[in-house]
């Protein structure tokens, strides 16, 4: 798997929040989510049934580096929650 900025062309936080809420849309689901820089890289807040959850994805402090794969498993993480 290749890098966010090459794979998908993503570039900023602001651009994996964006992507984050279309890819839910585009399956219906409505997930509001916020996702902010940290000093330790990038963490992602969403809401489910009144419960607030938040995910770190990895390697995210130098923003080129982050992975498809530690992407998806931000996705996958909120999935689960949808169950």
């Amino acid at each position: 798997m290749g890098y966010l900025d090459d794979i998908l062309k993503i570039k900023s936080v602001k651009g994996i929040e964006k992507y984050l809420i279309k890819y839910f849309k585009d399956k219906d689901l409505n997930v509001s989510l916020e996702c902010m820089k940290n000093p330790k890289g990038v963490r992602t807040f969403w809401a489910i049934n009144n419960q607030l959850h938040k995910f770190d994805l990895k390697n995210s402090f130098v923003f080129y580096v982050v992975k498809e794969d530690d992407f998806n498993e931000l996705i996958n993480a909120i999935e689960i929650t949808l169950k």
